[in-house]
């Protein structure tokens, strides 16, 4: 009697080890576990790509997410920059936007943005290449894909091509500075004001501008006849570079077509700081102004 519950129990406990080995998931996530244990990290993670590409099929919630977790403490036992089946498995992870997953999410976000980065400010075209590739291959939507792709044709100098990652970066979730910072620079080399008031105005506070970020949406306004909205940005560039003879000169210009003394003074801040300059100020103000600013101006000159 006792050996024949035995034998059943058994019995039962190997069908239904069996049946979850069966399960795509399951399946790799448990020859993933063994490969971990015996201290093969590459193939271990090979496996945990696959199991969590299967973790859409209506698995455990709680199976999953220790998936993940397991994933991330990983990136300390391995050279994972290398490792295309782990830049997959973060790439599959950012497409469950569940919130049950928001912080391996954000985890997985944050890895491959500094990989981003870290590409791009070693020039590593190449680096950047490969991992576009292998982003878009887990996941076609991935907002940083289109970012890393952006990256490398720009290093590349094909500006026409990273207009077009930046763009398509911007259009997904999550938002990323970046793009919007060098699709901004791009539109400012190329004089594309109005492309410049589309891309920053809308974010313009979910960046941490820079002088040339706030000086290109400032001379953007400023050429496309916004002089108000001007105003601002070129005041918070000259925070940052307070010596900056163009800005300077561009606000002084406006607070003559505004009439507004206090803007006016930047022309004469701007000759203070760059006197060697004067004959270009002289210019842009006789051709470009009224006769009458332009004299009130000459008369400060020689009253100094």
């Amino acid at each position: 009697m006792i050996k024949d519950l035995f034998f059943t129990l058994a019995s039962f406990v190997l069908v239904f080890c069996g049946l979850l080995y069966w399960n795509h998931f399951w399946r790799e996530y448990l020859t993933a576990k063994v490969h971990y244990k015996t201290g093969n990290v590459v193939l271990a993670i090979e496996h945990y790509s696959k199991a969590l590409s299967e973790s859409s099929r209506g698995i455990i919630k709680e199976a999953e997410q220790s998936l993940r977790q397991e994933i991330l403490a990983m990136t300390g036992e391995f050279d994972w920059k290398n490792s295309n089946a782990f830049l997959k498995a973060l790439a599959i992870m950012t497409k469950d936007k569940s919130s049950d997953h928001s912080q391996t999410i954000s985890e997985a976000n944050q890895l491959l943005y500094d990989l981003i980065i870290e590409y791009s400010i070693n020039k590593d075209g190449v680096g950047l290449e490969l991992l576009s590739k292998v982003l878009f291959q887990a996941n076609p939507n991935l907002s940083l894909a289109f970012l890393a792709q952006g990256e490398g044709d720009l290093l590349r100098g094909n500006l026409s091509q990273a207009v077009k990652a930046y763009e398509s970066c911007l259009e997904r979730e999550p938002f990323f500075e970046r793009g919007v910072i060098n699709l901004v620079e791009i539109y400012h080399k190329d004089e594309q004001y109005r492309d410049i008031i589309r891309v920053a105005e809308p974010n313009i506070l979910k960046v941490k501008p820079s002088f040339k970020f706030l000086s290109a949406l400032g001379k953007a306004y400023f050429f496309d006849k916004q002089l108000s909205k001007a105003v601002t940005p070129l005041e918070d560039s000259l925070a940052i570079k307070p010596k900056n003879f163009p800005n300077l000169v561009l606000l002084g210009r406006i607070g003559l077509a505004l009439d507004e003394p206090k803007l006016v003074d930047n022309l004469e801040i701007a000759w203070s700081h760059d006197k060697t300059r004067l004959d270009e100020l002289e210019k842009w103000l006789k051709f470009q102004l009224e006769i009458e600013n332009f004299q009130r101006v000459i008369d400060r000159k020689s009253n100094v």
